[in-house]
């Protein structure tokens, strides 16, 4: 029930009748600014306020703040709630923290993120993401990356996105041995997005 239906039911039959059809859009006018602090403030099954539960919160955004993890503009609530989970400004400069906000723009169930060290000089990285789970706008993603990397550290704008990568079951099956694997892929960097041979993974 919305705050402007709580105060029309106050009022009763009588004063709504006598006041004419005018005061129900007066009502609504005048709570309408009340409307979003009043979600914030029902209770949730869980019996939390909802603007401090994650799951039911309107306002994900509202709860990022109060907990030390401002959420970039842009996102869907569902991005924000996610963002909100990962706690992201608790780790902040990390690795893990730049893979957790861009993962809040990926699509998928993965959600893969790589986080290609000194790929140009000691102070550049770059992200690798799938092709299938990328936002259309690969600028989200350096935008995301953006708001955890540390002080000093330089994105490359150019995001690397590959087709799909290679299981470990897959590599050793296909592949052979360990010696074999490791002529095959001398480094972590050509293993990770190698792109299987059509009809040998799914």
């Amino acid at each position: 029930m919305t705050v402007a239906e709580r105060v029309l039911a106050g009022l009763g039959p009588t004063f709504r009748r006598r006041a004419g059809e005018q005061l129900q859009p007066l009502v609504e006018a005048l709570t309408s600014v009340l409307e979003r602090a009043d979600a914030l403030v029902q209770p949730t099954a869980r019996g939390w306020t909802a603007g401090f539960d994650i799951n039911e919160t309107p306002d994900p955004a509202w709860l990022g703040r109060a907990t030390g993890t401002p959420v970039p503009d842009g996102l869907t609530t569902e991005q924000q709630r996610e963002l909100v989970r990962s706690r992201a400004q608790w780790r902040r400069g990390t690795p893990r923290a730049i893979k957790g906000a861009v993962q809040t723009v990926l699509t998928g169930a993965t959600k893969r993120v790589d986080v290609l060290e000194r790929t140009d000089g000691p102070w550049t990285f770059k992200i690798r993401v799938w092709a299938s789970e990328a936002p259309e706008d690969l600028a989200d993603v350096v935008a995301a990356a953006a708001t955890q990397k540390p002080v000093g550290l330089l994105i490359d704008p150019d995001v690397e996105v590959v087709d799909h990568g290679a299981t470990f079951a897959h590599l050793t099956a296909e592949h052979g041995t360990f010696a074999e694997l490791a002529e095959r892929f001398p480094t972590l960097g050509s293993m990770t997005p190698h792109v299987p041979e059509e009809g040998t993974i799914i």
